[in-house]
Order: C-alpha cells, then structure tokens, then sequence
C-alpha cells in the first residue's frame, strides 16, 4: 500500500503525468523507469530508492510505504535525494528526514 507525502517531491521528468503514474502505481501497476523515493524499513538508511517493478512484488505490495518522491531515472531520483537530505538539514540542523517528511 503506498502512501504519498502531501508534500511530495517530483522529478522534472515526471512533470504533467503525475496523477496517471500515482493511479497505476496504486494498483500495483508498473511505470517503466519510474522510481520512488520512500522512507526507509531499515532504521538505519535514511530513505529508499525503488524501481516501480519493485512494487509487483508480493513482498512490497503488502508493505505500507511512505512515499516522498517520485523519479524519471535512477540519476533524477538520486537528485531528489539531494534536495531532501539538503534541505532537510538546512531547516533541522539533522538527518531526521523521516520526522521533518512527516511535520513539513
């Protein structure tokens, strides 16, 4: 089951497509070279990135997941990681991103 954050952050190469990918992903659908960028099962990591095909997976399926981004490309998920780590700390002074998702 994912959860989108209200805040979420979306790749530029997603742009107007959003809503389309947020349905089909929702029904355990996959979007080809789409990733998410989620809170992490570890409590050690501090977000996780997963290819949508991931999603298909029984395991997965059956997992809550908080969703924060939404990526075209492991490069432009990677670069939202950025942002969220950076700001993040900029407005915490920390790595909570879990917390500061969460409150924003």
């Amino acid at each position: 089951m994912l959860e989108w954050s209200e805040n979420l952050y979306v790749g530029p190469a997603v742009g107007k497509g959003l809503r389309k990918m947020q349905g089909k992903l929702n029904r355990g659908r996959i979007v080809p070279g789409i990733y998410l960028v989620a809170a992490p099962s570890n409590p050690r990591n501090l977000l996780e990135i997963l290819p949508s095909a991931m999603l298909c997976q029984k395991l997965f399926y059956r997992r809550r997941l908080e969703v924060y981004g939404i990526a075209r490309g492991k490069e432009e998920a990677l670069e939202l990681v950025r942002q969220m780590v950076q700001e993040t700390y900029r407005e915490t002074g920390g790595f909570q991103i879990k917390q500061y998702m969460r409150d924003r």
